[in-house]
């Protein structure tokens, strides 16, 4: 029954239209970029925390997720695994009212259209945010022509590209040429914008002047945000406002138009960033930081986790500092993951 329900579910958004109508998709509301419920196995099937989870975003006034992106660990996770999270979330956001994204980019075109599709199948499920494959590096040309391949399999769905150049290789600095050719091209009618996590905020602007600002511009480096709503960004796509209050704060004055007085929250935004950069890069430093919040379990190889010590130590001046939420408590038990 559950694969006849799916395919009914599709007919139905296919017969609802050809494409999706990227204007009114557009996200204008923070983003939670929500880590991945692993076990001490490395297994991703603890999917019971995602209610628990989804009720401490939900008292943050964070309603919208993006579901196995890079704080999700999305690459070192399989397209199963991948699926069983995009489920779990998007069953939650039936109760708690809140917008669910899947991250569909992997490094084959074929895993890239089965998330998608799978996706597309999921009720409750209201966009993609696709990456670029990151080993065999793709053009500009050829970039645009994957985004096609997956933005034709899924219409009726509005779409974002992942722009992260330091973590891809991929178009540094070059944003704005793939947004122009997708514009130019118009074969993405569903391409609603980019989710674009990059300090080079020459390029970010050249990308808001493509068709006179018609698309949808999520911005990612959270320790600059303030800059990126100053050009223009319509929210953030982000890791801390899950265990951080100032991003949260810089995003509500922004919204009121009182930028001046979002400086120093923004500059509390930064002093948090700034103590990831001390550990080397194997080190899933965020991840850590969010268990002194909510437990989300282990990271997976080649990550590796803090030691106690050192998530410790990195707690006590977090806390010191007030730059970390209080842990998260509520009326039922907590689960272990």
């Amino acid at each position: 029954m559950a694969g006849w329900s799916r395919a009914w579910l599709f007919l139905l958004c296919l017969a609802a239209g050809e494409a999706a109508a990227p204007q009114e998709a557009h996200i204008k509301e923070m983003v939670a970029a929500v880590f991945s419920p692993l076990s001490a196995k490395g297994s991703a099937g603890d999917l019971a925390i995602v209610p628990r989870y989804a009720d401490m975003l939900v008292s943050k006034n964070v309603t919208s997720v993006l579901v196995a992106g890079t704080t999700g660990e999305s690459l070192s996770l399989n397209v199963q695994e991948r699926k069983n999270l995009g489920d779990a979330w998007a069953a939650t956001a039936k109760t708690h009212g809140m917008k669910v994204y899947i991250h569909v980019g992997a490094e084959s075109v074929v895993d890239t259209i089965a998330l998608a599709q799978h996706a597309a199948l999921t009720a409750g499920v209201a966009g993609l945010v696709c990456q670029t494959p990151t080993f065999f590096k793709p053009s500009v040309e050829t970039l645009h022509d994957y985004l096609v391949e997956v933005g034709r399999k899924v219409p009726h769905l509005p779409l974002w590209y992942y722009h992260f150049p330091d973590k891809s290789g991929v178009l540094s600095g070059q944003a704005h040429l793939l947004l122009e050719m997708i514009h130019e091209r118009k074969e993405i009618p569903n391409f609603a914008g980019i989710k674009f996590t990059d300090v080079n905020l020459m390029d970010f602007q050249l990308c808001q002047m493509v068709g006179g600002g018609a698309y949808n511009m999520l911005y990612g480096r959270d320790e600059q945000y303030l800059a990126a709503a100053a050009l223009g960004a319509d929210a953030p796509i982000s890791s801390t406002v899950q265990f951080s209050p100032w991003l949260r704060e810089v995003f509500r004055l922004t919204k009121l138009g009182k930028l001046w007085e979002a400086q120093g929250p923004q500059q509390a935004v930064a002093k948090l960033c700034s103590t990831f950069s001390a550990f080397e890069g194997s080190a899933n430093v965020q991840k850590a930081v969010m268990q002194m919040v909510l437990p989300v379990g282990p990271s997976r190889l080649p990550y590796r986790d803090l030691s106690e010590g050192e998530a410790s130590t990195l707690e006590r001046d977090l806390r010191a500092e007030k730059l970390l939420d209080p842990k998260f408590s509520a009326t039922y038990s907590a689960i272990a993951v």
